[in-house]
């Protein structure tokens, strides 16, 4: 357990986080598409609470059982069933990681790649680091200060701030940004 995940759990954070669904958009940073698995997260602490949607990539996906691929396409017994990563998703050849419960409903086990408090609260807090202009901040990650896409990005980055803020409060915060040097 990292020091964040400690913090967090001795704190008495709650988390949540369900799958949206799979989705194929544009990366304002990248020429291409990325298929990725949408999730609403939500941390609570003392009544308050925050929710952002959180994404990860495909690869964080298992195969189904008796399911095998060779670069994108993906095999059964019975031959190729699915010649795209985007089609193995949908026909459910691989699979959403999700959390296992125990029938009094405490978690007996998360699949790997299910997301967890501390990745997002750590993710969270990269990028709220936005007191600063819109146009200083576009400076300093590279940003073209011109682009409404980009202020887009910078006022969700500044929703992110709050919303932590408001849960955490400024004390919290900053034990949580000393926490997550490590992750």
């Amino acid at each position: 357990m990292n020091a964040l995940e400690s913090l967090l759990v001795d704190r008495g954070v709650k988390f949540t986080a369900t799958h949206v669904g799979l989705v194929e958009n544009d990366d304002l940073n990248q020429k291409k598409s990325w298929l990725h698995d949408e999730w609403r997260v939500t941390i609570e602490l003392n009544g308050k609470s925050y929710s952002d949607k959180y994404m990860t990539g495909i690869g964080h996906r298992k195969l189904a059982f008796g399911v095998k691929n060779e670069g994108r396409k993906y095999y059964t017994i019975s031959g190729v069933v699915a010649f795209s990563d985007k089609e193995a998703c949908e026909k459910n050849l691989l699979l959403v990681p999700h959390i296992h419960l125990n029938n009094d409903g405490t978690i007996r086990k998360e699949d790997k790649g299910y997301p967890k408090a501390w990745e997002v609260v750590c993710a969270w807090l990269g990028d709220a680091n936005c007191d600063m202009s819109f146009e200083s901040w576009a400076s300093e990650y590279g940003y073209n200060s011109d682009s409404i896409s980009y202020r887009e990005i910078y006022l969700h980055c500044q929703r992110i701030r709050d919303g932590i803020r408001r849960v955490f409060g400024d004390a919290m915060l900053a034990e949580l940004h000393e926490a997550a040097q490590d992750c």
